[in-house]
């Protein structure tokens, strides 16, 4: 982690593994205008032990920042490995003690839920179902780990960064936010709002919007061109003997919000188009590594759902986009096939002041997904910017760091 490395100071505090069995013990409900339980309470439920890593600011200009990022499943210490992202946080490390916390389930955070597993269908299922082996092997890992998916949420670990805030002392938090960092941070927002001061997000993720707009995908993939849209046509309507056309959709939309994956897209999608993998041997398994991921993955976006609406508009949209149901692979409509926590989708404005920066190429946490209507967010589109490219993009470091440090949106 070099310099970065040598400056971080690990902090450890305990919490419920289930805030709200934990309110219970204690003879109240939990809500949130309620003092939150401390991690120090008695005879508390099951726990769980979290960590986080602060970079420390030898001059505050403002409130401590979280560092929040995606997955979900990822933790921010490999953030600070790549150079660009590095040099990007040492800046807002400069205005206020930078606070990179491993979400529950992830890094040092991780529980029971430690370690990535390897669901790889057998190689049958690629010419054939990808999804019922998927689904089942998860419903598998969860029974052998014994585990409660209401104990893996976002309303659990917004519960958790409460009880962060209490550990620094502090009564309000800024929050920087990636990916399905950004939908952490509003049921923080949500469930404490007198302990958010701002946020900075990178893509936008609302409460309701975990699972793909296929529409929204398409309109993100027509940017690249009218060329490019018949180029994937071409290779999803190719006969690949051992790769059905539901498989194709699905490692195509694994990769085409990804600055790091798009650029090897061209040849994948030339292959195809000829019918054959030769060549492809490489590109083929990295696409099978997207069966390596931490449990963390599927349990939180399960447990974070979609209204029933959306799932209509989705089932209603996919037959007749590029992509289908790719996007939202495995997922496949609200029964998954295994146990999900029942939170609320509904999503009203939310008043805190939020710079949102979203991406061109972005087709996860697309520009369409950012409201228009809530009083002090502020919209800024990156041109060019893929998914995973904000943290290495000036604008965004800059702005953002000017956005904390300032009475801009307040």
């Amino acid at each position: 982690m070099g310099e970065a490395g040598g400056l971080m100071e690990r902090h450890s505090i305990r919490v419920p593994l289930d805030w709200l069995a934990a309110a219970s013990a204690q003879g109240r409900a939990l809500g949130s205008g309620d003092e939150h339980p401390r991690t120090s309470a008695p005879r508390l439920p099951q726990e769980l032990e979290l960590a986080a890593h602060r970079w420390p600011c030898a001059n505050p200009q403002t409130d401590p920042i979280f560092f929040l990022v995606g997955g979900p499943g990822e933790h921010p210490r490999p953030y600070l490995e790549h150079p660009p992202f590095q040099e990007a946080l040492a800046q807002f490390a400069q205005v206020a003690d930078l606070w990179l916390i491993d979400q529950r389930g992830t890094g040092d955070s991780a529980g029971p839920l430690a370690g990535k597993i390897d669901l790889t269908p057998p190689p049958e299922a690629y010419s054939a179902d990808l999804w019922s082996p998927t689904r089942e092997a998860i419903t598998h890992e969860i029974a052998a780990r014994e585990l409660n998916p209401t104990h893996w949420n976002a309303l659990q670990s917004a519960h958790d960064l409460v009880a962060w805030a209490d550990h620094l002392g502090t009564d309000r938090v800024n929050l920087l936010a990636l990916s399905y960092g950004t939908h952490l941070s509003q049921h923080l927002m949500n469930l404490a709002p007198d302990r958010v001061a701002k946020a900075v997000f990178g893509g936008f993720e609302g409460l309701d919007q975990t699972f793909k707009l296929p529409a929204n995908t398409d309109a993100v993939l027509a940017r690249h061109g009218e060329t490019f849209h018949h180029r994937v046509r071409k290779a999803l309507e190719a006969d690949v003997p051992g790769l059905s056309r539901e498989a194709r959709q699905i490692w195509i939309a694994s990769m085409v919000g990804m600055s790091n994956r798009f650029k090897h897209l061209d040849r994948i999608l030339t292959g195809l188009a000829g019918g054959s993998l030769e060549g492809l041997e490489r590109d083929l398994a990295g696409f099978k590594k997207l069966w390596q991921r931490p449990l963390t993955f599927y349990l939180f976006d399960a447990a974070s759902g979609a209204s029933a609406d959306r799932w209509r508009e989705i089932e209603k949209q996919a037959p007749n986009s590029l992509l289908g149901w790719g996007p939202n692979f495995p997922f496949r409509g609200p029964e998954p096939g295994w146990p999900t926590s029942k939170m609320g989708v509904s999503q009203e404005p939310i008043p805190h002041p939020i710079l949102v920066f979203t991406g061109e190429w972005d087709a996860f946490t697309p520009d369409l997904n950012v409201p228009r209507d809530w009083p002090r967010l502020l919209h800024r589109p990156l041109q060019g910017a893929f998914h995973n490219d904000f943290l290495a993009r000036e604008e965004f470091v800059r702005a953002g760091v000017e956005f904390f440090v300032t009475q801009m949106g307040a």
